[in-house]
């Protein structure tokens, strides 16, 4: 969610919200056919890769781990996609 927004309180205690500069909330964002013909809007691997680095000191080891490794043996990395999360990384962290 951009830093600049934030969310009515009609929402449930149990959502957790991230928020991330505006000029990089829609860095990795792609659309994905479900089912019926419709589509939604997801961020693609490699910036949920990021998204994991960024917040893995709130959340377990094993899930920041795991999310790596899978990556890491995924057949259909983008290392060029990474590289262009450089900028977000850096701002993040």
């Amino acid at each position: 969610m951009p830093n600049n927004k934030r969310l009515s309180s009609v929402f449930p205690g149990d959502l957790k919200l991230y928020y991330v500069e505006p000029e990089l909330r829609d860095l990795g964002l792609i659309t994905l056919p479900i089912k019926l013909g419709h589509e939604i809007k997801a961020y693609n691997v490699e910036r949920t890769v990021c998204d994991v680095l960024r917040s893995r000191r709130q959340m377990d080891d094993q899930t920041a781990a795991s999310a790596i490794k899978n990556y890491a043996v995924r057949p259909q990395k983008d290392f060029a996609a990474l590289g262009e999360m450089q900028t977000y990384l850096e701002v993040l962290l």
